[in-house]
């Protein structure tokens, strides 16, 4: 190939980016939020339209079992309680609230909630109540007289 042939070969060119280009100093935090963001995208494609979690606590005295279910956002006329037998089951909705300014972060649950426990004992239906305070609904759950403890004393 003569020198007159390689001069007209075509050569890839290398153009020098613009140095106009915007830097942004690396913020962790930033950083960090946009992967919550992605991992809270997947999770809602995985969970399609599954119920929300309900964190719930379950205590047990002498006369009663008393669940507290933490439901944040709550209204007492969107939330159904009902008991059967040895199990309670709470169903509902959390709905969104409206807002007037630009949503930035939405962490807070939404949508529908289904929550059921057993309890190892018998309870009296008749005697059941629940009340909603401060985004907690705590049902009081009164035992059966059959199944409350009793105290035997011993006969000498």
């Amino acid at each position: 190939m003569s020198r007159k042939g390689l001069s007209e070969m075509t050569l890839p060119m290398v153009r020098n980016r613009p140095t106009t280009l915007l830097t942004r100093r690396w913020d962790p935090y930033l950083e960090l939020e946009g992967l919550y963001e992605q991992m809270n995208q997947l999770m809602t494609g995985i969970a399609g339209d599954m119920p929300i979690a309900t964190p719930a606590d379950i205590e047990e005295t002498d006369d009663a079992f008393i669940v507290e279910i933490d439901l944040p956002g709550g209204k007492r006329e969107d939330i159904q309680v009902e008991v059967h037998q040895r199990q309670l089951r709470v169903t509902g909705e959390i709905k969104e609230r409206e807002r007037k300014g630009i949503l930035r972060r939405h962490n807070r649950p939404v949508g529908q909630f289904d929550y059921a426990v057993s309890v190892p004992g018998d309870i009296d239906p008749d005697r059941v109540d629940a009340t909603l305070a401060h985004g907690v609904l705590t049902v009081h759950l009164t035992k059966a007289s059959s199944s409350r403890p009793r105290h035997v004393e011993i006969k000498g």
